[in-house]
């Protein structure tokens, strides 16, 4: 019995010794890693123009205590573009260019990746995730983001409206002009009725266009490679107001125009002033404007105005009478008929008086303002001059009979008429034109040529005889 205790004992202790000289946690049962459910990875989106070197996993940062780390991450082409094909690293970023990000994830110890985890990248969708479970490395492709293009601020472009008559119009695109460099195009174009007409019901496609008939637009504008709208840009069709916009999810920019009447287009206008006789009294306040034959506008708030203060009145108001030598210059508004319109450039014939400028308004009217005309110096005249005295060719006389000092003072001193002379009996040059006697200076200029040549011919004949004498003398002595 006390052998047996003894051999207890022996085999504990033995037993004792052995378990302690083990190595700490050798006998440790191992708990199984805890599989990663989730994740969450923030990359670092690249800036348009940027050059790429390679791995980026630097940009690519975990949440904070994330149960993994980031192996490696590379940026690849979304597309076939200009930075290279699709699939390929990238030699830069564009603007507006579509890139996607590989990237490869290891858990930390006592953490695996599962098929079915989850991971979620910011600013970006997840395309696919791989579970390799032979290192138990998860690796994750993202769907294609899109860079931020060059903004387009100002949209500027100039919308041709429409000539009424004979034009098929049923689905035709709109003649939007705009500048190579503006860095968009026109896409799904086309005029709409904007009521029920004649030309079809309100917002379908007119058949035809029709004057008098109202119609708008609307089309889309697609911002070229690299370029997107501003949110909030401005926008000029210069020829139509815009009624509404929208810049779509798509980047693409939607217009609607305002409505628009059809009218003919005036190209020209052709009219007659009657200038006021000088001397004559202002029988009212308008101008005697009248449009040739055919003309599809009329004339209103015509008036006369003092060019300067003068016998007639103030300057800028209307004279209470036309006097001789007064400066005078028109205004007036053309009007076009219901469905007529001028346009820009619409060419300006006015016969009667020169003119200075001719404004379209908004409201679709052009006013007109002639030159200053100076009434004729005479009481009795009509018509204009210039501010100048009118001038006569030498030696003729003016298709216009003019005055001769005495009578238009009503005296002569000499008794005779003073016209020939051109001076009264002061002396003094009268304010007309005169001419003096073209014979006279004809017969002045001959005797001053037949002095010169009389005086010439005194003076080489004996140098010439002189010349003479001494080659005689000289071949004499020779012989």
């Amino acid at each position: 019995m006390k052998r047996r205790l003894s051999f207890f004992f022996a085999l504990l202790f033995t037993l004792t010794l052995l378990f302690g000289s083990l190595p700490q946690g050798m006998l440790e049962v191992k708990a199984a890693p805890t599989t990663i459910a989730s994740g969450y990875v923030s990359p670092e989106i690249p800036s348009p123009g940027g050059s790429y070197s390679g791995p980026v996993s630097a940009s690519l940062c975990p949440a904070v205590d994330s149960p993994f780390t980031i192996k490696s991450a590379y940026w690849y082409n979304g597309k076939n573009q200009d930075s290279g094909g699709i699939g390929l690293a990238p030699t830069t970023f564009l603007p507006g260019g579509e890139y996607f990000m590989e990237f490869t994830l290891s858990p930390k110890e006592g953490y695996t990746f599962s098929p079915s985890t989850v991971i979620t990248v910011e600013h970006m969708s997840v395309s696919s995730t791989s579970y390799n479970s032979s290192n138990g490395e998860l690796y994750v492709s993202t769907n294609n983001i899109q860079l931020a293009g060059i903004e387009i601020s100002e949209v500027t472009a100039e919308l041709l409206i429409p000539s009424p008559g004979g034009y098929w119009a049923y689905s035709t695109p709109i003649d939007l002009y705009y500048a190579d460099d503006s860095h968009f195009s026109l896409q799904d174009d086309y005029w709409f009725n904007a009521k029920d007409q004649s030309t079809g019901k309100k917002d379908t496609c007119p058949q035809t266009f029709e004057n008098g008939c109202e119609y708008y637009a609307s089309f889309f504008l697609k911002p070229d490679s690299g370029y997107e709208f501003a949110s909030e840009p401005s926008i000029d069709l210069e020829t139509i107001g815009i009624r509404d916009w929208e810049l779509l999810p798509s980047g693409n920019l939607y217009i609607e125009t305002e409505t628009v009447t059809l009218t003919y287009d005036i190209s020209i206008v052709i009219m007659t002033i009657t200038v006021p006789s000088a001397g004559g009294t202002f029988a009212g306040p308008e101008a005697e404007v009248k449009p040739d034959k055919d003309q599809h506008f009329t004339v209103k708030d015509s008036y006369w105005y003092n060019a300067e203060a003068q016998e007639s009145g103030a300057k800028g108001i209307a004279p209470s009478s036309f006097t001789p030598g007064g400066k005078y210059y028109a205004q007036f508004t053309l009007v076009p008929e219901s469905g007529y319109a001028f346009i820009y450039g619409t060419s300006i014939a006015l016969d009667g008086a020169d003119f200075e400028s001719a404004i379209l308004q908004a409201d679709g009217t052009i006013i007109i303002t002639t030159e200053v005309i100076t009434l004729s110096g005479s009481s009795g005249g009509s018509g204009s001059e210039s501010s100048e005295s009118s001038k006569t060719d030498s030696g003729e006389k003016s298709d216009e009979s003019s005055e001769k000092p005495g009578e238009s003072s009503g005296e002569n001193t000499s008794g005779e008429s003073s016209g020939s002379s051109g001076e009264n009996s002061s002396g003094e040059k009268s304010g007309e034109t005169s001419q003096t006697d073209p014979g006279q200076n004809t017969n002045q200029g001959s005797s001053a040529l037949n002095n010169l040549v009389v005086i010439l011919l005194a003076v080489l004949i004996p140098l010439l005889i002189a010349v003479i004498v001494i080659i005689v003398v000289m071949l004499t002595r020779k012989k």
